[in-house]
């Protein structure tokens, strides 16, 4: 299952040089037949995005909302698994799935996904997930956070620096977290760590925004009947829905004025 990406495998990890937190409600953590392997990211009510290499085999898959899988918390089945059609494990440029929950979750304040741009790279960036903080580390999974720096990006993918943290063992999935203008957006989701946990090299991530139109929307949208999903415009804040409200409102009133 572990696909080589640069030499690396997509590691599900967990965040080497983090602190345990009881905050950011929306990570997630994945269970298979009831054991944590990954993290996820709620979206909205019923939508968990994830890595494809978390989910492209057949599991009885759940997600955990809470700090610790077992303690205190809600475990909610998966009811669909959807792997963007592009993925392949020996060339995980696409290593990226959304989750259909069979029941809403509890309500929490969902994400907003936010852009990249070539501007961005140095930046730090938090990242959230649940596993282990080294390989030899005992215990349950819990959910960790801590920064790291983006230190590069592709057409869908992103680089990570220590600053001081990266990702490791269980993490795949997990959040990338940056902060512009006061607001914290969701930009993408950890793919790979190194396979012995090193804070020395370098892990990966997918970014959010080059699959939000074409994948992510439309997932969303479809997320309830009428195709009005319960959080339908995750950039809202870059003022798109803003926009095009404007604009179909302009074309209306200037068919009204031709009308009389």
């Amino acid at each position: 299952m572990l696909a080589l990406v640069l030499g690396l495998g997509p590691v599900p990890g967990a965040i080497i040089g983090g602190t345990a937190t009881q905050a950011d409600p929306t990570v997630v953590a994945l269970l298979n037949a009831g054991q944590p392997f990954c993290s996820g990211v709620l979206l909205s009510p019923r939508v968990v995005l994830t890595a494809a290499h978390c989910a492209a085999l057949p599991r009885a898959l759940s997600v955990f909302l809470g700090t610790e899988p077992g303690g205190e918390g809600e475990t909610v089945p998966v009811s669909r698994v959807m792997v963007h059609p592009a993925y392949t494990p020996s060339a995980p440029a696409q290593d990226i799935a959304l989750l259909e929950l069979a029941r809403p979750a509890s309500p929490v304040p969902w994400p907003t996904l936010g852009p990249l741009t070539a501007s961005d790279v140095g930046r730090t960036v938090r990242i959230v997930g649940f596993g282990k903080r080294s390989r030899e580390e005992e215990g349950p999974a819990a959910k960790h956070t801590g920064t790291a720096v983006l230190a590069g990006l592709e057409e869908t993918r992103l680089s990570l620096a220590a600053g001081p943290a990266l990702p490791c063992f269980r993490d795949s999935g997990g959040a990338i977290l940056l902060t512009a203008s006061g607001q914290e957006t969701l930009v993408g989701l950890i793919q790979s760590g190194s396979t012995d946990c090193s804070l020395s090299k370098q892990a990966y991530g997918m970014r959010a925004d080059v699959f939000l139109e074409d994948f992510i929307s439309p997932f969303l949208e479809a997320e309830t009947p009428g195709g009005c999903a319960a959080n339908p415009d995750p950039l809202a804040s870059q003022g798109l829905s803003a926009g095009m409200a404007l604009l179909v409102l302009s074309v209306l009133i200037h068919l009204g004025r031709k009308r009389t």
